[in-house]
């Protein structure tokens, strides 16, 4: 009798967690649908016959996996994708998005889910059958994240499609409203270079070959060699996808883009001035694994321009190419390295020719190539970064020569206005594949009104190093909190903190760790609940906040350099503000900020600006590139690379 009730027992004990694991019909009691919806964080890197937009296009779908883990928050040793694997769940419009069979969720609200997803959707099925794109899955029932394997597609760049993977929502437990949705952004796996190539004369060129000499843009062809072949996208990611080496057949390949005959892109040599440069758009960026397998090369483009010379007034050309040949980093995904061609040119017989045309001599009729030959240099378009609350990065992309510059982000708003966050500028030499980690500020926060019972909040301090506002005292005047202050913008070689928790990723955490910096911009100071104005970020030593007794700065500082050692008070946040008065602006050194805890102490301080500065001590700097100016910058705050010049290093 006893057996009889322990596996009653145990029966129902795996019934009831079958009954967790698998779709619960409603009439069961699991009444709430488990629905979806999708869009994409950014528009969709450009292809022949891709999605151009954010909104998720109808009769598409995307591929969901999800792990149930009962009462346990998800561990990706123990868990496997059983609960939903490679389910596809397709957009009809009008936000209703359809899958079957549906699934409920258990009515313990305790119980969690993870969800994630990828797109396109490709049947596992096909799969497994397929010569490229998505070529397979992890398994339903192996433990870990779930993860598919892409091939480059053989016939890339031309009809290449986007691969996308939606950010994980793990530890979902069932919605307290009917209407709300498992929601994924999907952000770009893939990284793509030569969606856009621009070509510039030199002015070099031009004045050798004003009124003498045409050039005609008549085709574009670009050979990609050395590219990762096939790898593992982990769907498990929130701030840039992970990718795993895949080691079995072959590791790298080539893919090649021919244009169609190019018409209208002539240089003519008649204008006043040096022609603007001319866009060709290829139409057919090449998406490619943002993967370098240790141990292989690095992937190279070799460009070949196909380009007619005409001598003017006379019926005199000829047609030849130039090529170039360049290496390029594995870059960033969702980030285009657009590619920028000068025209310069070696001369043998055509200085000849100019002095003839100049000395009103009619040019030959039979113009050779060997009068003028063309070569090509390229550049890269300058890479800006605005604020999003988390780190972001830029993967050097060519040995050489970089402009780095920052602005802090302002104030918040008091009674009075917030201080505008300072700029910073520096140039580094750096190799290609460097990472550089960007940390934009944010804003400071406004104060809140006060009222007569109730004193107006202070505001938050921005992100990246913000101090927070005081809140001000009660009044029927409204007078407002204290603004918090702007956040400092920075840009380093190393990450220190955690990536993806954002507050163990600001500038404070460089503590101790200042020769990872390479430049930071302060962020102006927060406005105060009265008429004191705060003070500007940016500097080497910002700006003071208007009281007349404050000290905006700690003495020690060195202008302009990085010195070791503590730094003090907040570090490098700005201190938060007492009652009523302005937070400081983040920065090298953070602003300081009045404080207080005399109630009725109305010192109507504004934040003082936080400190700006480059890392003078690091080999790669470049000697007397450093300069920063006080405020200017209103809202949040950016950071702009840009290549100036190739180098040996």
């Amino acid at each position: 009798m006893t057996g009889q009730r322990l596996f009653t027992l145990a029966a129902l004990t795996l019934l009831a967690v079958a009954c967790n694991r698998e779709a619960i019909s409603p009439d069961e009691g699991h009444e709430r649908l488990i629905d979806f919806s999708a869009y994409f964080a950014q528009d969709a890197t450009k292809a022949q016959g891709e999605i151009t937009g954010t909104v998720f296009p109808a009769n598409d779908s995307i591929g969901v996996f999800a792990c149930y883990t009962g009462d346990m928050v998800y561990d990706l040793t123990s868990v496997s994708p059983d609960f939903m694997y490679n389910q596809k769940v397709t957009y009809e419009g009008e936000s209703n998005w359809t899958y079957s069979p549906v699934k409920y969720w258990p009515n313990n609200e305790s119980e969690k889910i993870s969800f994630f997803s990828y797109y396109p959707y490709i049947s596992s099925e096909k799969a497994l059958t397929a010569e490229d794109g998505i070529i397979g899955f992890s398994k339903s029932y192996a433990k870990g994240d779930p993860w598919l394997v892409y091939k480059l597609p053989k016939d890339a760049p031309y009809s290449q499609k986007d691969l996308m993977y939606g950010t994980p929502q793990l530890n979902q437990e069932k919605p307290t409203q009917s209407s709300q949705k498992i929601n994924f952004v999907l952000k770009h796996a893939l990284a793509c270079i030569a969606d856009e190539v621009t070509v510039q004369m030199s002015q070099d060129l031009y004045t050798k070959m004003h009124d003498s000499l045409d050039i005609s843009i008549t085709g574009l062809r670009i050979v990609y060699s050395n590219l990762t072949n096939k790898a593992r996208l982990v769907l498990n990611s929130t701030d840039e996808p992970i990718w795993k080496e895949v080691i079995s057949g072959e590791l790298q390949t080539s893919r090649t883009y021919t244009s169609e005959p190019i018409e209208g892109k002539t240089f003519s040599t008649a204008a006043t001035t040096n022609p603007a440069a001319m866009t060709i758009d290829s139409g057919h960026g090449l998406f490619y694994i943002p993967l370098q397998i240790a141990g292989q090369p690095r992937p190279q483009a070799e460009i070949t321009l196909s380009y007619t010379v005409t001598g003017v007034g006379t019926n005199g050309s000829f047609t030849d190419t130039a090529v170039k040949v360049i290496d390029f980093a594995p870059g960033d995904a969702s980030k285009k390295q657009n590619l920028v061609l000068t025209l310069n040119e070696h001369f043998n017989l055509f200085a000849d020719i100019v002095t003839e045309a100049a000395n009103g001599i009619s040019m030959p009729g039979d113009l050779a190539a060997t009068d003028l030959d063309v070569d090509i240099d390229y550049t890269l378009a300058p890479e800006t970064f605005e604020y999003t609350g988390a780190v972001q990065t830029f993967t050097v992309p060519r040995t050489g020569t970089y402009t780095l510059e920052a602005w802090g982000a302002a104030g918040g708003k008091g009674t009075t206005v917030g201080a505008y966050g300072g700029y910073a500028k520096a140039q580094f030499n750096l190799s290609i594949g460097d990472v550089l980690y960007i940390y934009v500020g944010g804003k400071g926060g406004d104060g809140g009104a006060s009222t007569s019972t109730i004193g107006g909040a202070g505001g938050n301090g921005g992100w990246n190093g913000g101090g927070a506002g005081g809140a001000s005292y009660t009044s029927s005047d409204g007078w407002k909190g204290g603004g918090g202050g702007g956040g400092a913008t920075h840009i380093a070689v190393y990450p220190i903190g955690v990536i993806g928790i954002s507050s163990l990723t600001q500038l404070s955490s460089y503590v101790g760790s200042e020769g990872h910096l390479l430049l930071v911009a302060g962020g102006g100071g927060g406005g105060s609940w009265a008429n004191n104005s705060a003070g500007a970020g940016g500097g080497t030593s910002g700006i003071a906040g208007k009281n007349g007794d404050l000290v905006a700065l700690s003495p020690w500082y060195i202008a302009g350099e990085y010195s070791y050692g503590a730094l003090g008070g907040d570090g490098k946040s700005g201190s938060g503000g007492g009652e009523g008065n302005g937070g400081g602006g983040g920065g090298y050194v953070g602003g300081n900020a009045k404080t207080t805890t005399n109630v009725g102490d109305h010192s109507a301080t504004g934040g003082s600006g936080g400190s700006s500065a480059a890392n003078k001590t690091r080999y790669n700097y470049v000697t007397d590139s450093f300069s920063t100016t006080d405020g200017g910058h209103s809202g949040d705050g950016q950071a702009i690379i840009t290549f100036v010049a190739t180098i040996s290093l």
